[in-house]
């Protein structure tokens, strides 16, 4: 008969339609930037019916135009599948042609680039460098093969766990939250792509890491150059110190928890400690809060860490680790010991509170702490207490001891 607007007409009707429309293959995603690997789905539709004997197959190719290697793989259609695995480069999707009933074909389809990365950071060798206060520097420098940021991490554990390292300078990091007077024989150091490849160097102990005395001297870094954060680590003595100097200039850290991460040494000589009071040792510390104005109102975590060596003689109000804590300040876990504070206040308008670990507690609790500070005072005006001189209306402290020695003449402490 006569085809006329692809439908084949003889006498006494329509008998089919033809069909002209090839089967399309779509893949997604066509193509990604940098990953490990991927999720793929290739989908084969057509307008009618795809043919029975088709087989659904791809292969990946470095090359856009050929096939680089390899062998084709079959696909399930409509189904996501994993590509890239241990693969790094550059690669294309082949996916292999398919037939409708009619004999149309869709061709050979190729997608975008899909471009992998498996590979570790170059090989390096960490090198240890200065141990100082609290901290053991180790200069550790390597590339990636696609240029990527390098972090590392370390290990003291033969890699059962890993720490991030905390440093600016490029190529040196410093590995802090280690103990005092502990060898350490294993440490290594991971570097770390930004997809997560990694290299683990080889084990760089054996040092030991030995917590420094105060040199007297204050840092407040840690809190000038990080503004807005909620949480600090403090990890020396000169750090604590520097606390103490911000909130004794009127910074009340409400809404922020300092964390204590090291073992602190406020002098050297804390074994003869008992002697304080007739050979003063070097470093005299002043109390974290001065008064209701100038106060601590965060959240102090001690983490059951020490403080040796404390050491305060004065006429101050309120004394103590911290002098006055506000109203909304919490201080847990912390252990102030082979210490020793003499106090010489003689004003009976205004009673002085002294406390081993708090002055003054106007704050919401105190729990987990201990004092082991000899206090002396000598004036029949103070509160005196192991833990606190002087607590607020419905203040409390729980889960705390002392073994400290207590010498005054008025004392209601805690």
């Amino acid at each position: 008969g006569q085809v006329v607007s692809n439908t084949l007409k003889i006498t006494g009707g329509v008998i089919g339609e033809l069909d002209n429309i090839s089967p399309t293959i779509t893949i997604e995603p066509n193509g990604i930037g940098l990953a490990r690997n991927t999720q793929v789905t290739i989908t084969v539709t057509d307008n009618n019916e795809l043919a029975y004997n088709n087989t659904y197959e791809y292969y990946l190719s470095t090359s856009s135009t050929t096939q680089t290697g390899g062998s084709w793989i079959t696909y399930t259609n409509g189904t996501a599948f994993t590509i890239g695995t241990n693969l790094t480069g550059t690669y294309y999707l082949h996916v292999k042609q398919i037939y409708d009933k009619a004999g149309n074909t869709s061709g050979n389809v190729v997608s975008q680039s899909y471009t992998f990365d498996n590979t570790a950071p170059y090989s390096f060798t960490p090198i240890i460098g200065e141990v100082t206060t609290n901290t053991i520097q180790i200069e550790a420098n390597t590339q990636d093969n696609n240029g990527q940021t390098v972090m590392y991490q370390y290990s003291i554990d033969n890699g059962k766990t890993w720490k991030p390292t905390d440093g600016t300078v490029e190529t040196s990091y410093i590995f802090r939250e280690l103990n005092a007077d502990t060898l350490y024989n294993t440490i290594q150091v991971k570097a770390l792509d930004i997809l997560g490849n990694e290299r683990i160097s080889d084990n760089i102990g054996a040092t030991t890491m030995k917590v420094q005395s105060w040199n007297g001297t204050i840092d407040t870094n840690w809190y000038a150059n990080f503004p807005g954060k909620t949480v600090y680590n403090i990890y020396t003595a000169e750090e604590l110190a520097g606390l103490a100097s911000l909130v004794n200039a009127g910074e009340d850290f409400t809404g922020i928890t300092i964390n204590l991460k090291n073992d602190i040494i406020l002098n050297s000589n804390y074994s003869s400690y008992s002697s304080y009071g007739s050979s003063a040792p070097s470093n005299a510390w002043t109390s974290i809060g001065l008064d209701a104005d100038t106060c601590f109102n965060g959240i102090f975590e001690g983490n059951g860490k020490n403080i040796n060596g404390l050491y305060i003689k004065n006429s101050n109000q309120y004394v103590g680790l911290f002098g006055y804590t506000g109203s909304e300040s919490i201080i847990k876990n912390t252990n102030v010991i082979n210490s020793y504070i003499y106090t010489q206040r003689n004003n009976s308008s205004l009673t002085g509170s002294i406390g081993g670990i708090v002055g003054y507690v106007c704050g919401q609790y105190i729990s987990g702490c201990s004092n082991g500070t000899t206090i002396v005072s000598s004036s029949i005006w103070n509160n005196l207490g192991g833990i606190a001189g002087y607590l607020d209306v419905d203040k409390e402290i729980y889960h705390c001891y002392n073994t400290g020695s207590l010498s005054g003449q008025y004392s209601r402490g805690q």
